[in-house]
């Protein structure tokens, strides 16, 4: 988006979105990302654009769930490793340190 020096925004006046309505959004991509919404939107058979949009509001849920929890995504990853370790073991805990099993 271009400014003037004055603050004052050029170009086209934003509409909000109507109820009811789809909009447009443009936005601009890595390659990297355009390939992979490419091969997520085949595999699903879902357009480039419904992929995107589905990956989109997928990601806002993902991190209204973590405000909610109160966590980051790092403390996210410690836990799930935590479950892979419990799984990876067969459900048993660590014992503390000087304890036999």
């Amino acid at each position: 988006m271009k400014v003037t020096a004055a603050g004052k925004r050029i170009g086209r006046p934003i509409k909000p979105a109507m109820p009811g309505e789809r909009p447009s959004l443009g936005l601009r991509v890595s390659a990297a990302t355009k390939a992979l919404v490419e091969a997520l939107a085949a595999r699903s058979g879902r357009t480039q654009s419904q992929e995107a949009e589905f990956l989109i509001e997928r990601a806002i849920q993902y991190d209204s769930i973590l405000i909610a929890m109160g966590m980051t995504e790092r403390e996210l990853s410690a836990a799930q490793e935590g479950v892979v370790t419990l799984k990876r073991d067969k459900g048993k805990r660590p014992q503390p340190a000087g304890v036999e099993s």
